[in-house]
């Protein structure tokens, strides 16, 4: 015993010193980085300071002349010598930003080798041609000579200048000069092709777009102004013939008499001319109101245009005109006439505009109960102002975020970026041998250099060799449902269930299918943006389907939400608030999908679509729509309703997408209670808002992620088979704009809820709260007798000791603890035994007269023969009056 506390005293003073060693090591060297970051931090001062003398020295040669012809003869004149002033400034700065030792080296390599590189292009350009030295030392002793005289490149650049010209010439010089100052520039700055590209695409590309957008409004503008003038001139020639023919209805006398020209009436009765063609079609245009008052507008225009046009080619041979004609008139008249053919095409022109404007505002017109689709112009405009980050500022970023990882002896390198509207996505190549871990742990750290409010690490981004920093934008871009709704791929998209969800972090529309897929889960904390999200699913519904394609039910036991919505014509029923009808609503979709997959079967297809097209083609079968149920709060149903509210989710969510049904359920309490495991699994397609915890999010996703949101409409979206969740940006619509779309919605369309679907709701719910009073009842015998095979028995024990407790039940009727303890419970809710009284037993409030008259007319009383003392019964206690000895069973 002895040698082993030894032993163990030994390892605990030999475990001892090597803490004290590492914490010692640890400490020095602190101590040592501090030293070395003060030393670099006092040699980047003096070579600030000299940068200052030198730039000094090289403007005002008066300060030393001496030192001025020095420098300028070794670096160049003026313009040359500027350049190393500034790469001793670059130094310094290097070393006063405390940058790894390797890092600084290769940046002033670099800057050197770009300096020599534009000394050698002055010397190729303004000096090779003037120089005829043809050994080395005239070439050297020529350039020190104008160097000092404040022209040249110097002795540096110039000497290197001239070795090379004379080795592969002056042009090739200039191209390799210009090449190697490009790659060298590239690698200083850390910058790719595709960054360079995108910065010199940039501004074309802004260029073009402002002149498209230019060449587009101009168009517009021409298009508008060209449609009205032809609204002008539509109406100018449709007054110009209303105005001439109440003219000619004027001037011509329907009232012939008949005395005047008997002859000419009766062979104008044997052979109608074209006049008297047109007195009879005025004359049935003007009684026409008379004889056919139901007629419509339209016919009666039609009527009028071609009288008219008739009235007009035949009108100088109307021998009824007025005396106040002027001699003006009569010769327009005798133009007109003259000009028949012109005439005709102008009227057939005329007459024809008039059908188009006609056939216009007859498709203007929609039918009374047709629903109309909102127009997008009750939607806002995005604000693209805000959005105003440059590529300077991305670089700098990613050079930040570079050097942290450095810091943390983490060599990686930025391969690409991606701006979305909330978020920045910087692609992280790690060099060889660096694991990911290290990069992920680092992500609190990054967070603190870069001052950002929360950075998620996505390693590795599905399909690439890298990995992805998302850090925060600093000016947020708000994704306005307009740009979705108005977007090519919401309009060409052929589902009629297709709704819209927001932004990417590359920008791009994102939009889902809810028939592929086919339910949805949405969760996150309060103010998060999930209301947000179920607006614009409802909204997106509205401008892609009809009633006659989707019908909605909404449940919102808040009251607050989705109120707004009552009256639209896509509702089933109102919106449901009552808890307690909502289980019912959700029993209800489960019997119509039932009946929907009987269906189906019925007709051997295998969905709603199938089903769908074969009831295009007969016309005995009824297009069915597809149901979409919303639930905006699920926490309060599953208090209310737990068991009934998770079975009917777990059926619909496990059946009803063939049937053409679909649940959307949104929370603010993702935990485990209200997102059961039967609900999670059922449900494959998830959004998860900002949440407290990384527990919060496995419950949601699954992993973890959301906790690192930013909220506002931030989210992840996990869709069913997708690898990993997308981060997007959730599209914006507020109120105002709801209310003016479901405005537009009720005031054109009109709204038909489902009188049979609303009446069995209320019976479901009805059922429902009658079946739970019954449960409630405490003398309800038939559940107190289902409650455990032994219950009876248990009565009849208590009421024969006297008193009630767990042990005695245990003893006296061979059961276990737990048992014996779930009949004192039992019998404690049913009032025949008293509370809980400590370590007494408890009282026992059921006589054995109660428990004879209860017990009498069940069918399992038989159990209580077999109770030891059950035969005394008869002997101690007396039956009632109106039972006879005989029929008694003791």
């Amino acid at each position: 015993m002895a040698q082993k506390k030894g032993a163990t005293g030994k390892q605990t003073a030999k475990k001892g010193t090597s803490q004290r060693r590492a914490q010692k090591t640890k400490a020095a060297i602190e101590r040592e980085l501090a030293e070395k970051k003060r030393k670099r931090q006092s040699v980047a001062v003096v070579i600030f300071a000299f940068g200052i003398l030198f730039t000094l020295i090289v403007l005002f040669a008066g300060i030393s002349p001496q030192l001025h012809a020095i420098l300028c003869g070794l670096f160049g004149g003026t313009f040359c010598s500027l350049l190393w002033c500034i790469l001793t400034f670059y130094i310094a700065v290097l070393l006063a930003l405390d940058n790894p030792d390797s890092a600084i080296g290769v940046k002033i390599s670099q800057a050197i080798g770009i300096i020599m590189l534009v000394c050698v292009f002055v010397y190729c350009v303004t000096y090779a041609t003037e120089f005829s030295a043809d050994s080395f030392v005239n070439a050297v002793n020529a350039l020190w000579i104008r160097g000092a005289g404040g022209r040249g490149p110097g002795v540096l650049g110039g000497a290197l200048g001239w070795l090379l010209v004379k080795l592969i010439g002056k042009a090739l010089t200039i191209v390799l000069v210009i090449l190697t100052a490009f790659v060298l520039g590239m690698l200083l700055t850390k910058t790719g092709l595709i960054q360079l590209f995108t910065t010199v695409s940039d501004p074309v590309k802004k260029v073009s777009k402002k002149a498209s957008e230019r060449a587009a409004e101009r168009a517009a503008v021409r298009a508008a102004m060209r449609e009205e003038e032809r609204k002008a001139e539509r109406e100018s020639r449709i007054q110009i013939v209303e105005s001439g023919s109440r003219g000619k209805r004027r001037r011509f006398n329907i009232d012939v008499p008949i005395d005047d020209e008997p002859a000419a009436i009766e062979e104008n009765n044997a052979k109608p001319s074209a006049s008297a063609k047109s007195h009879v079609l005025i004359e049935e245009s003007a009684s026409e109101p008379e004889k056919a008052p139901a007629a419509s507008g339209r016919r009666r225009r039609k009527a009028e245009i071609v009288d008219i046009n008739t009235a007009e080619e035949e009108f100088p041979e109307v021998p009824d005109m007025t005396q106040e004609q002027s001699e003006a008139e009569l010769e327009e008249i005798a133009q007109k006439a003259l000009s028949k053919k012109t005439k005709k095409s102008k009227s057939a022109e005329i007459e024809k505009e008039a059908e188009m404007f006609e056939k216009e505002i007859e498709q203007a017109k929609t039918d009374a109960g047709e629903y109309v689709f909102p127009p997008i112009d009750l939607l806002e405009m995005p604000d693209k102002s805000k959005n105003t980050a440059t590529t300077s500022e991305l670089t700098e970023t990613a050079k930040r975020l570079v050097e942290t990882l450095q810091e943390y002896h983490v060599d990686a390198t930025v391969s690409d970026m991606s701006r979305g509207p909330a978020v920045t996505r910087y692609e992280v190549t790690p060099a060889a041998g660096v694991r990911i871990s290290k990069i992920v742990t680092l992500t609190d750290d990054i967070a603190l250099r870069l001052a950002a409010e929360a950075v998620r690490i996505e390693a590795p981004i599905p399909g690439k060799s890298a990995v992805g920093v998302e850090i925060p934008n600093r000016i947020r871009s708000v994704v306005s449902i307009r740009e979705l709704i108005d977007s090519e791929q919401f309009r060409n998209a052929k589902s009629p269930i297709t709704v819209s969800l927001g932004k990417d972090i590359e920008g791009n529309i994102v939009l889902t299918d809810l028939s592929k897929m086919p339910h949805l889960l949405i969760a996150g904390s309060t103010g998060m943006g999930k209301s947000v999200c179920i607006n614009s699913i409802l909204i997106s519904l509205m401008y892609k389907s009809s009633p006659e394609d989707v019908r909605l039910i909404m449940v919102d036991p808040k009251s607050v939400e989705l109120d707004v919505y009552n009256g639209i014509p896509h509702l089933l029923v109102p919106v449901v608030c009552d808890p307690k009808k909502a289980a019912g609503a959700l029993q209800w979709a489960v019997t119509e999908m039932l009946k929907r997959y009987a269906l189906l079967k019925e007709h051997g297809v295998r969905n709603l679509d199938g089903y769908n097209k074969l009831a295009e083609k007969s016309d005995e079968l009824e297009k069915l729509p597809r149901i979409v149920i919303i639930i905006d709060e699920l926490a309060d149903l599953m208090a209310a309703s737990p068991k009934e509210v998770e079975d009917a989710i777990a059926r619909l969510a496990a059946m009803a997408r063939a049937a053409g049904m679909h649940i959307i359920i949104a929370t603010q309490r993702p935990s485990v209670d209200v997102i059961t495991g039967t609900i999670k699994n059922n449900i494959p397609s998830r959004i998860a808002f900002t949440v407290s915890s990384q527990v919060d999010s496995r419950t949601i996703l699954g992993e973890g992620g959301a906790e690192k949101l930013i909220g506002k409409g931030d989210m992840l979206f996990n869709p069913v088979g997708a690898s990993k969740p997308i981060r997007l940006q959730g599209c914006f619509v507020d109120d105002p704009e709801v209310e003016r779309i479901v405005s537009f919605i009720k005031e054109n369309s009109s709204v038909s809820y489902d009188d049979d679907v609303a009446e069995q709701i209320e019976r479901i719910a009805a059922e429902n709260a009658n079946g739970a009073q019954k449960s409630a009842q405490p003398g309800a015998d038939d559940d107190m007798m289902a409650e455990d095979p032994m219950f009876i028995k248990a009565i009849d024990v208590v009421i024969e000791s006297g008193q009630a407790s767990t042990s005695m039940l245990q003893r006296r009727l061979g059961v276990g603890y737990a048992r014996a303890g779930r009949l004192i419970d039992q019998l404690a809710e049913r009032g025949i035994v008293g509370p809980y009284a400590g370590s007494k037993p408890r009282e026992v409030l059921m006589s054995r007269q109660q428990f004879l008259e209860m017990t009498m007319s069940r069918d399992d009383y038989a159990e209580i023969a077999d109770v030891p003392g059950a035969a005394a019964i008869d002997e101690n206690i007396g039956l009632p009056d109106d039972i006879d000895d005989d029929d008694s069973p003791f």
